[in-house]
């Protein structure tokens, strides 16, 4: 048995951290070593071991809520959440919906040889008022989180959820954050 350690990073800065979904090959040959009964080399081949990167994914979401109610317009033909830009006027809102998904594989095993998904601790899922304070402001109340991440918070500075205590995201499992923003109407001319 042949074990040793895979870990996600660029060559020469190992702590940096490899995109999700990437593929490194490594080659594990065997060389043959004068005694303690080695194998001879030319009867084993050397074996590719293939990686895979998995672990947080996190996509961001907007919606178009033009009555400020709750409710995302699909039937005047705009698309539910997507990434892609939307319009919003002045006085309508936008949700958004930040996702985390745990990418690794849905079996968990102890064996070194076997496919093995990993859980998610202490993750946080927020975005920052800065990011959309210029336009827009933060809807009261409107912050929410579903799956096992903690309740959704707001203050000043941004809108979170975090997942204490034993709660984890298991493979293959994911946990949002939603809310709404307001378009802000600074700027336009009165009404006549």
């Amino acid at each position: 048995t042949i074990s040793y350690k895979v870990s996600s990073g660029t060559a020469g800065t190992p702590d940096t951290l490899a995109a999700l979904d990437t593929v490194e090959t490594t080659t594990v040959t065997l060389t043959n070593i004068a005694g303690n009964g080695a194998p001879n080399v030319a009867d084993i081949a050397a074996v590719n071991d293939t990686t895979t990167v998995k672990g947080l994914k996190l996509d961001k979401f907007q919606a178009l809520d033009k009555n400020c109610n709750g409710t995302i317009e699909t039937a005047s033909g705009d698309v539910d959440f997507a990434k892609a830009t939307i319009n919003a006027s002045p006085s309508e809102c936008v949700i958004y919906r930040i996702d985390g998904t745990n990418t690794s594989s849905a079996i968990q095993t102890a064996s070194t040889t076997a496919v093995s998904g990993f859980n998610i601790t202490g993750l946080t899922l927020s975005d920052l008022v800065a990011n959309f304070s210029a336009g827009a402001t933060y809807v009261d109340n409107t912050a929410v989180s579903s799956g096992p991440i903690g309740a959704a918070s707001a203050n000043s500075t941004s809108i979170s959820a975090t997942m204490s205590g034993a709660n984890v995201l298991a493979p293959q499992g994911s946990a949002s954050l939603r809310f709404r923003v307001k378009i802000k109407n600074t700027g336009l001319p009165a009404a006549p």
